[in-house]
């Protein structure tokens, strides 16, 4: 009962925290203009070209990609050291940092061209073509985390990302080193549990104490560092654990693909070019808006930002 109570202030003190309709309109006509962003933070790039020069990666060798798409195939997941240049992993994180600093929502870095360039990089097109087959796509879901450096403080509780966990894979990339202290990430490999337990996970209120020995014995932390690359397909039961006593926040992005031959449901369309163009600036805004909408179940915070999102989409 006094949980409920808590809960109750919580939410009533995040209501009162919504930006009034002035703000919202100021706050548009800023979203809406290139030319702000380009201001706020000059590092990065606004031209809607697939230009890859800036964004480059390490060389994947031929065994570690074999061994890569076994590992996915086997255990539902894969992780991979850091591939990404850590002077552009820090102009990313900066831009967090300044927008954070302006009051926006942090998935609003997503109007830049490196929040797209990063997975459409030869390496990710290389080992997502050999995970969901050639052709596929990127669903309109995308997402920047910002777990604070606080004790507590978490990224998503345990959930799957989908209930069909063929053809659908989520890519999550740290900007910051994700380790123990600061809310790295933690999975369920899916050859460790029965299928069942996974398929039937996000809509269960009880576990047998069997069960939950299973889950919890079964878990595995995801250290990453920033620039790392982190694969599972949706089936994978996944979180953000809590953070600790820690100076670094655990900053990190997060894409959704889906292969060729799999028909997208209602809400994961449209379907994106995954690798010959990056959306348009109005089409990040409107991305950006739905995962506003959708993820406030996650991260009530964000409810500031509700009039915003209901706006860009």
């Amino acid at each position: 009962m006094q949980h409920d109570k808590v809960r109750r202030a919580f939410l009533h003190l995040l209501e009162k925290n919504r930006w009034s309709r002035h703000e919202v309109r100021e706050r548009l006509k800023q979203a809406a203009d290139r030319r702000y962003w380009k201001r706020l933070n000059p590092q990065l790039s606004i031209t809607d070209r697939l230009d890859l020069s800036g964004v480059k990666t390490k060389a994947l060798g031929s065994k570690i990609y074999r061994h890569t798409l076994e590992k996915m195939d086997d255990s539902g997941y894969f992780e991979m050291y850091p591939v990404f240049s850590p002077s552009l992993l820090r102009r990313m994180r900066r831009t967090i940092d300044v927008l954070r600093g302006e009051d926006w929502p942090p998935i609003l870095a997503i109007v830049y061209d490196e929040f797209w360039l990063l997975f459409r990089t030869p390496l990710l097109v290389h080992l997502l073509g050999g995970i969901l087959g050639p052709g596929y796509s990127q669903i309109p879901h995308v997402w920047c985390h910002y777990v604070s450096p606080t004790p507590g403080a978490s990224g998503w509780w345990p959930h799957v990302d989908g209930f069909q966990k063929s053809g659908r894979v989520s890519v999550w990339i740290p900007l910051t080193d994700a380790t123990l202290h600061n809310g790295c990430i933690y999975l369920i490999p899916q050859n460790r549990i029965p299928e069942r337990l996974a398929q039937t996970f996000t809509h269960r209120s009880r576990f047998s104490k069997e069960e939950l020995r299973l889950l919890l014995q079964n878990s595995h932390a995801l250290p990453a560092r920033a620039g790392s690359i982190l694969c599972w397909n949706f089936g994978v039961i996944h979180w953000g654990s809590a953070a600790g006593h820690t100076h670094e926040p655990r900053i990190s992005i997060a894409a959704e693909f889906i292969g060729k031959d799999f028909p997208p449901e209602r809400h994961e369309t449209p379907v994106l070019d995954a690798q010959a163009s990056i959306p348009t600036f109005d089409e990040r805004l409107q991305i950006a808006g739905r995962g506003l909408r959708t993820y406030q179940k996650f991260e009530p915070r964000i409810i500031r930002y509700a009039e915003l999102a209901a706006r860009l989409t």
